[in-house]
């Protein structure tokens, strides 16, 4: 979600846009550790794609309940509702302002109990995952892929025209 929020950002730059999110993604993933040994650049990435990863991990929430919107005629035991709820619960629980968001949401709408240990328990009123509930979310995480690439290519689309 977030190159692509990048990609639009950045117009006819849209290549810079891109390159400099990935940049500080990767860096906040390979030093973005709050330990003695990275805090002095290790915070700052981590604070900065915090930053980045902000509004296209609300975002995300819409690609989401649109994929299981019509995931639902499948597993008929989603609850879209549910996941809403769950998210406006829990989506505070993870250290990342960002995680949360989807992973509060998924939970909700699979009835699973997302937890790691010492950090945080999402969902906690559900069962843990059983191995069907990895299909179900691999064919979510399709459907969502779906119709996001759908939607910022017509996006995309528009806009060239427009201009």
């Amino acid at each position: 979600m977030s190159p692509l929020i990048y990609y639009i950002i950045f117009g006819n730059y849209w290549l810079f846009g891109i390159y400099i999110f990935k940049s500080i993604s990767t860096l906040d993933s390979m030093i973005g550790y709050k330990n003695k040994e990275y805090i002095n650049i290790g915070y700052f990435s981590a604070k900065l794609d915090d930053f980045l990863n902000y509004i296209p991990s609300r975002i995300s929430i819409f690609f989401l309940f649109v994929g299981s919107f019509f995931l639902k005629i499948i597993y008929k035991n989603m609850n879209l509702f549910l996941g809403i709820h769950t998210l406006l619960k829990d989506h505070k629980k993870t250290l990342s302002p960002n995680s949360g968001w989807p992973m509060s949401f998924v939970s909700g709408i699979l009835s699973c109990k997302l937890e790691k240990i010492g950090e945080y328990t999402i969902g906690s009123n559900f069962n843990f995952p059983v191995p069907y509930d990895i299909i179900k979310i691999c064919n979510i995480y399709i459907s969502t892929t779906f119709f996001t690439f759908i939607f910022f290519i017509l996006f995309i689309y528009f806009e060239i025209n427009i201009f």
